[in-house]
């Protein structure tokens, strides 16, 4: 075999045209249509308007949610009152409840280790003709059945404070965040009562205290706002500030809190995802490594936010996928209209921009969803209400708690675009969506019978991989399959795509470049054709054979490079 690195050195470039599925299991942010009507269901309550703070996905797949619901009192007078609904897992309501006698609104629900619910929020009281809102806690049984047995006849008004906004559970013990002047957490039994108010003084202005957490390492954290600043703070379990924690157990993100919206979560790696809004750049997300240092591999020194402009002012809520893929609750105000709707983020923090569109998915007119919950399937849960025409309700509109479920995986691939052409030689990012975090990137040169090249194992799975396309990958029915490396069986494929000659390079004398452009019926040199192949190669049209090297007039086999 002659190798032309000795006399001309040829590199055949192609065009790689992938063809992506033309019907997918599903599409990311799409409604599952299996749930309810087209992936939305209500529920309403006897006497008026319903709305949900809060839900959580239960571990036999139904959906529990929690909020406040209107019933008329004896004297035919609406008031509001705690209010809890479960759902079946295709979004048909399983049970509802609702316990007014002085409960108005919960604001948040955690499950205990017994099963029993335990819900917060206000309640209303009258002091002196005067009605007031005050902190108020409740618990439930797993069938929805107020107990008895809890505090007194299942609840307790705590007349010290206004509201208790979120709780969250470490072993046998309550953490609730209360809002005031300060930061303020209160320890709270199983049986309703109290530790002494912890507070935590952060900043020379008010600071409101929002959200709580059980970290990994078990202490407590507590994001919230100080200075119009955000801020979190970690608490050992004796509720002393864990000075190792930020400085001196504060952490001050220097982001400008401009709206009410904030959301934390933390990831199974012990990091930590803040998530609000400020007037800089609209909704943000940003993360922190367990001591409270910001974690630069994050989006840009550990922020990110939206890339398109005029896009959601705040979060409200945040999730994570099986795959470390963030989703985000989001509102804002776009040309006078309130907009609300879903947003996914990749583990570094950059924005999908295949979700929904351009990085966004909108909710259906009519609902509002400022709350989220993932499925073990990745499936994606939303909370809120959906709002009708009603002339008994303030402003002409009545509402009923309303969840919805849409897919966040599109078990598709879908990069390169179709039609897009791609250079052989050259790196192009092959993109795509599926629910696993080790994966095998695997060609198949035959359409998909075998797949005998591994292109790449990937632990940890972002969804994305920079591909140096090989120029000696000649078959014109190749396949692309991300493959589960723990199972075999899951695995998503590509179309057909084509590998088709496009550029024809050599080396000359001088070591020097040419590129010739090839025609669709074999190599056209134009006036460069006898510097390489015989005139009558090209005027026969005789198509070479970039397969095996082979020059169709001599005969003669060529070294590919």
């Amino acid at each position: 075999m002659k190798n032309l690195m000795k006399f001309y050195s040829i590199s055949i470039s192609i065009i790689i045209i992938f063809y992506l599925n033309s019907s997918y299991a599903q599409r990311s942010s799409e409604p599952d249509e299996s749930f309810g009507t087209n992936g939305y269901a209500t529920t309403t309550f006897t006497d008026g308007s319903s709305g949900i703070n809060k839900i959580m996905v239960l571990s036999d797949g139904s959906i529990l949610a929690g909020g406040w619901a209107k019933v008329k009192d004896q004297d035919n007078n609406f008031n509001t009152g705690f209010a809890l609904a479960k759902f079946d897992q295709y979004g048909g309501l399983i049970k509802s409840i609702v316990i007014n006698d002085s409960l108005s609104n919960i604001e948040d629900f955690e499950i205990l280790s017994d099963g029993n619910i335990i819900a917060v929020g206000q309640a209303v009281v009258v002091e002196r003709t005067i009605r007031k809102s005050k902190g108020a806690i409740a618990r439930f049984s797993p069938s929805l059945d107020l107990d008895q047995s809890f505090a007194h006849k299942g609840k307790k008004v705590f007349f010290d404070f206004e509201n208790i906004i979120d709780i969250a559970i470490k072993g046998n013990k309550i953490y609730a965040v209360i809002p005031g002047d300060k930061f303020q957490l209160l320890p709270i039994n199983p049986d309703g009562t109290v530790g002494d108010l912890v507070t935590t003084d952060i900043g020379p202005d008010n600071d409101i205290s929002k959200k709580v957490q059980i970290a990994n390492n078990g202490k407590i954290l507590v994001a919230g706002i100080s200075n119009s600043l955000y801020v979190m703070t970690q608490y050992n379990d004796d509720l002393t500030i864990d000075q190792t924690f930020g400085t001196n157990g504060i952490v001050n993100t220097g982001i400008s809190a401009d709206y009410d919206g904030i959301a934390l979560t933390i990831q199974p790696d012990g990091k930590i995802l803040l998530a609000g809004g400020t007037s800089w750049f609209g909704l943000f997300i940003s993360r922190f490594n367990p001591d409270g240092s910001s974690d630069l591999n994050f989006g840009t020194n550990g922020t990110t936010s939206s890339t398109q402009p005029d896009d959601f002012d705040q979060a409200t809520a945040i999730g994570l996928l099986s795959n470390g893929s963030i989703i985000v609750v989001g509102n804002g105000w776009q040309n006078s209209e309130f907009i609300n709707g879903l947003m996914k983020f990749k583990q570094d923090g950059t924005q999908y921009l295949q979700f929904g569109t351009n990085g966004r998915s909108l909710f259906e007119l009519d609902y509002t969803f400022e709350h989220i919950a993932i499925q073990e399937d990745d499936l994606i849960v939303t909370g809120g209400v959906f709002w009708y025409d009603d002339h008994n309700e303030l402003f002409g509109r009545g509402s009923k708690m309303a969840v919805a479920r849409f897919h966040s995986i599109d078990f598709g691939i879908y990069s390169p675009l179709e039609n897009e052409l791609w250079m052989a030689g050259e790196q192009y990012t092959i993109m795509w969506d599926f629910s696993a975090y080790s994966v095998y990137i695997l060609l198949s040169e035959d359409g998909g019978s075998t797949f005998t090249k591994i292109i790449n194992h990937i632990e940890d799975n972002d969804g994305e991989y920079v591909w140096n396309i090989p120029v000696n990958i000649l078959s014109r029915k190749c396949v692309i399959r991300i493959q589960d490396a723990i199972n075999l069986n899951n695995f998503i494929d590509s179309d057909l795509f084509k590998i088709k000659g496009y550029i024809l390079t050599r080396i000359t004398s001088n070591d020097e470049y040419e590129a010739f452009s090839v025609g669709k019926h074999g190599w056209r040199f134009a006036n460069k054709i006898k510097k390489m192949w015989p005139e009558s190669w090209w005027m026969n049209r005789r198509e070479f054979d970039y397969a095996n090297g082979i020059d169709p007039n001599t005969g003669d086999s060529y070294l590919i490079h």
